[in-house]
């Protein structure tokens, strides 16, 4: 039997695989044993006297159903498990899984303007420092915040819109204070000019009934002067009547008559007091004008005779 050892070396360089894949014709050993070159060897490829043998199958399909039912919990009993708990499933690896989800959020919910640049950067360092305990934790934390971010703003909003709210029924309310106290104090204005017009008229009014006052009794005063020289001129003319016409009388009838007139002066006089207490102003004149009249009365008594 021929020895083909260097064939098979030199047909595995060319077709680029390992010597086990080569496949020589055992019908034609004596034409591959002649074959000591690369080229002879790539001839003896050509005519299929060598050829590069298919690879083997190795199916999948066995591993990939274990696979599955693992997924559901089959298979991963204590009998089946090999190597320590952080072995199976180490503690760091879970750390970088968790780390890597929640950064990935994050990082999704920045470009989509969910959140600003500041609070992802905190949101970052926090996760960090093991602040949540997985992407829900986190999740529920970010639309917290959010929630009572956008709770404060509208909550602010009202406040604004009840400040202005506030500060127009403020305004409002001076207004009609001011108009109140505007329309207060026209009236005041009013009520004082009223006043003064009414004390000006009653003190004019005083004024005048002073005058009058004054005036009446100037014309009392002067009446009272001037009955008893009226009375004086009557009684005169009187008497110069009855010396007329009772010249024949005896002397004791003319002391008679006057004697009446004397008489009936102080008659006058007391009616003159009675109307003077009814009108209630004393009258001091009157008692000293009979006076007078009486001397006057006497001189022409003594004319007369």
């Amino acid at each position: 039997m021929v020895n083909l050892r260097l064939q098979k070396r030199l047909a595995a360089a060319v077709l680029k695989c390992g010597r086990r894949k080569i496949w020589l014709d055992p019908n034609e050993m004596n034409e591959v044993g002649m074959a000591n070159t690369r080229t002879a060897v790539r001839k003896l490829i050509r005519d299929g006297f060598i050829i590069k043998k298919p690879q083997k199958i190795h199916s999948r399909f066995r591993a990939r159903r274990r696979l599955l039912e693992k997924k559901k919990g089959r298979h991963l009993g204590h009998g089946s498990r090999k190597g320590t708990r952080n072995a199976r499933c180490s503690s760091k690896m879970l750390w970088m899984k968790r780390q890597r989800a929640m950064r990935r959020l994050l990082v999704r919910y920045k470009l989509a303007q969910k959140i600003d640049r500041k609070m992802y950067h905190r949101y970052y360092l926090r996760a960090k420092g093991n602040a949540f305990k997985n992407k829900a934790n986190l999740i529920e934390r970010i639309n917290g915040e959010l929630s009572d971010k956008k709770r404060n703003q509208q909550l602010l909003e009202q406040y604004k819109v009840r400040r202005e709210e506030a500060l127009e029924r403020k305004v409002e309310k001076e207004k009609r204070k001011q108009k109140f106290l505007d329309g207060q104090l026209k009236l005041a204005e009013e009520a004082e000019n009223i006043r003064l017009q009414q004390e000006a008229a009653e003190k004019a009014a005083k004024e005048a009934a002073a005058n009058k006052g004054k005036k009446g009794k100037k014309a009392k005063v002067q009446k009272t002067k001037e009955q008893p020289k009226k009375q004086q001129q009557q009684q005169q003319k009187k008497g110069k009547k009855q010396q007329k016409g009772k010249k024949e009388q005896p002397k004791k009838e003319a002391v008679k008559e006057s004697m009446d007139v004397d008489e009936a002066a102080p008659k006058k006089r007391r009616r003159r007091a009675k109307k003077g207490k009814k009108e209630a102003e004393p009258e001091p004149e009157p008692e000293v004008a009979p006076k007078k009249a009486k001397r006057k009365r006497k001189r022409g008594k003594k004319g007369g005779d």
